[in-house]
Formats: C-alpha cells, structure tokens, sequence
C-alpha cells in the first residue's frame, strides 16, 4: 500500500483524526534549569507528570491489546476472503465479505465501485451496494463517466496517483474548495465523510472504490486506512479475476463461433456451386447468419441499371405478406444516395446499420412511406458486390425487437453477404445464357 493522502475540512485537524505527539524543546538551557524557590513547584509538576505518563501507558497496553485484537481478527476476515476469492467469481458476495469485515474497522452506508475504460479514457460506475441506493441515482452517475483529464476530481485524483483520498469530515469550509465536478457529485448524492481509494492489481490500477456515510462524518487513522487497503486489495484481485475468465470465455466462443462459420461457409460455398437455386442458397445461408443476429425480414434489391432503380427481387420472413409486399413493389426507389436507405448503400458501398428505429427518427420520404407500410424497429443494409460492382442491396429487419451488433458481427454477416452475391450473379450469369441459347444471332 503507498502513502495516503489525508483531507480534511477543519484546518485545525489537517491529518483528520491522526494523533501527533510533538516532543518540545529549547536551546537555552539556563532557562530550562529551575531556580531554587521554584524547586517545590517543579517537584510537583514532575510528580504530575510521572502520574500523567503512567496513566497514558495504561492506555497505550490497552490499545495495543485492542490492536492485537483487531489484528488476530484481520487474520481471519483475509482467510475467509481469500479462501472466498478462490471459490467464486461473484463479486456481490466479495463484497459482501468485505463490507462485513470493514464495518468493524469504520462505519460506512455505501459502497460504489468505478473501472476504468480504457476505449473511452474515463472511470464508470459498474457497482453500486448500500442504503439509499437508487435505481435513479445509478442511472444518473452511470450517465456521468469520469474523464481521467478530470485532474481536479478527488475520484480521478485516487486514480491516477494510486493513493487513497480520505475525508473524514466534509464540512462547508471543504464543500467551497470542493471542484465543480466534485460539488456536483456531492448534491446528487450527499455524505458526511467519504474514503477514496484505488484498486489496484500487480501494480496495475483498474479503477477506484468509494466508501460513503451519508449519516455521520468519519473517524478513520492511519492504521485504519492501512487495513481497508488490504481489505480492497481482495476487491481488485476478485474483479481482475472475473475478468480474465470473461476474457478467456469470451477468446473459447469466439473461437467456437469462427469454427461454426467456416462450417456454415463450406456448406454455402458446397450449395452455390451445385444449385442456382436462390431460395437454397439463401437457406444455407440464414443458418449462419442466425447464428450471428436475429433478423424478422430479408429483402433483396437488384439494380435496373436502364431505369436507375433499385426493385424487389426476392424476401424472406413470415412477417411479409403478399399484400405488403405489393405495396412495396408498388414504391419507385432510386439509386441516387439520397433517396432511401438503401439507395445510399448502394450509391456508397457503405453498411447502413440503425439498430433503433423510432416514428421520430429523420427518414427520407421513401423510406417514410415503406415505414407507414410495415413499420421495423431496427435495420440493416449491406451492398451485395461482384468483383467491385454493386449489383444490389440486402436488408434485415426486425419487427419488434432491436439489433446489437458490433463490428465483429457485421464483419462476419459481410462474409455471407459475399456468398450470397456470388450466387445471385451465377443465376443472372445463367439466365443470359440461357437467353443467348434460345435467341442466337
């Protein structure tokens, strides 16, 4: 554990709740000296002093018994968190240990866990236990991410210099040199003392804890700070953990997945060399992609280069019906970029992703008008593509649901997307030569 920095609101108490004994003395050794009518005076204040001495080495063997104490029962909250921390994963019942084993150190109400994130370079709230915990207080600190350039943060500060921030009374004289960002954590959430401190793991710091009483002020020494940094210690190595699991699991399905998508892939390659058979293909096919995403819909839009259109060749999905998908074909949709949704896929080569789709959202009049037809809740477009040529547009839909896809999931739908354009211009490849065959020159 490295040094500790200790606030605190009353200046006259500015290591908290610390006790210094400060040794006085002088260079004028004359004046140190007492004179001989003040020899009785001197005896009796010496007597007093003896006495005084005496009394506070009572009291010293008696901290120090309750030292031990606390140190003989230190011993076994550590065993039962580490013998906890090699059983489970579960950081709730970490804590849980924890926050037992700490209420006998100090009192506290709260506890709030941020991680940092490393893709957005700031601390967020990922746990949050105790009394007055809501639902709307975790969705407002969950909507505040701390930025590490915050620098004047107590939370950012902990953070970045790896060492516990501690105040153990906040008074007004403190809440007026508080940051603005720190004044406005305290108003939605407001506290008596609060205790800072990082978690670190093989000198790696991953985020901070915060301990909170939103009652009473503090009274921890530095012993005390000394003790919960061991306690925190089993946090950090508990969350680092779980994390290396998720990670590890999360390594093993992606590697399950790959190997379920080069079978899935061999199968679509296997049915697009021996069939022309678009609905067999695209059947091969949405058993890969449902491995990936759900999907409500398919359609498929190929380019009538002499009229610029965009047309309906074929979709898939019970939500379809005959009738919908007359009033479909009855929109004229273009291929300038600007039209719809789709022209603007075909026009860039671009994926068209909207996961969330709202009556409120800005559509183009084409795309407003299919809207009103069959209203979806989430789209995706992709540019079927041969050989550098756009010759159309896919599209899933959902009905009711949305999509949650990142860029592994699209880069994956892409690579069955290719098949299927392979196979659609196989079948347009065939029908010119059949064409050509029954119409020679």
């Amino acid at each position: 554990m490295r040094r500790s920095a200790l606030l605190s609101g009353d200046k006259s108490h500015s290591l908290g709740s610390l006790a210094v004994c400060r040794i006085g003395y002088t260079d004028d050794l004359t004046a140190a000296w007492p004179q001989a009518e003040d020899l009785s005076s001197s005896m009796n204040d010496a007597q007093k002093t003896k006495d005084q001495l005496i009394r506070e080495l009572h009291e010293l063997r008696y901290q120090l018994s309750l030292d031990s104490d606390a140190q003989r029962q230190e011993l076994v909250d550590i065993n039962a968190l580490l013998l906890a921390i090699n059983t489970t994963l579960n950081l709730d019942e970490v804590v849980e240990k924890v926050m037992d084993a700490l209420r006998r150190v100090f009192s506290f109400d709260q506890i709030s866990i941020f991680l940092y994130n490393a893709e957005t370079g700031s601390l967020e709230v990922t746990h949050w236990y105790g009394e007055g915990v809501t639902d709307k207080l975790r969705e407002i600190f969950e909507a505040y991410p701390l930025s590490i350039d915050w620098e004047d943060v107590y939370f950012v500060k902990s953070f970045l210099d790896s060492e516990p921030k501690i105040v153990n009374r906040i008074s007004p004289e403190l809440l007026a040199q508080y940051s603005e960002r720190d004044l406005q954590m305290f108003e939605w959430n407001p506290h008596k003392g609060i205790a800072i401190f990082p978690l670190e793991v093989q000198e790696k710091v991953i985020g901070i804890i915060n301990f909170v009483n939103t009652l009473e002020p503090f009274a921890l020494r530095r012993q005390d700070v000394y003790r919960i940094g061991r306690y925190v210690s089993a946090i950090a190595t508990t969350i680092n953990n779980a994390y290396l699991v998720r990670k590890t699991r999360y390594a093993l399905e992606q590697s399950r997945a790959r190997e379920r998508e080069i079978a899935h892939l061999n199968q679509v390659i296997l049915t697009t060399a021996s069939t022309l058979d678009l609905d067999a293909v695209f059947a091969a096919i949405s058993q890969g992609l449902k491995d990936i995403f759900e999907f409500d819909a398919v359609g498929i839009q190929l380019v009538d280069n002499e009229r610029n259109l965009l047309n309906i060749h074929k979709v898939y999905g019970d939500v379809i019906t005959n009738e919908l998908l007359e009033q479909w074909c009855s929109l004229e949709i273009t291929t300038r970029r600007d039209d719809s949704a789709s022209s603007y896929t075909f026009a860039t080569g671009d994926t068209f992703y909207f996961p969330r789709i709202s009556p409120n959202d800005p559509f183009t009049e084409t795309d407003w008008r299919m809207y009103n037809i069959k209203p979806f809740s989430a789209y995706l477009a992709l540019p079927l593509i041969i050989q550098n040529d756009t010759i159309g547009v896919i599209s899933f839909f959902r009905a009711e649901r949305f999509f949650d896809l990142d860029e592994t999931d699209l880069a994956r739908i892409r690579r069955y997307v290719a098949s299927l354009s392979t196979a659609i211009n196989n079948a347009r490849v065939h029908e010119l030569l059949k064409h050509s065959s029954a119409n020679p020159r």
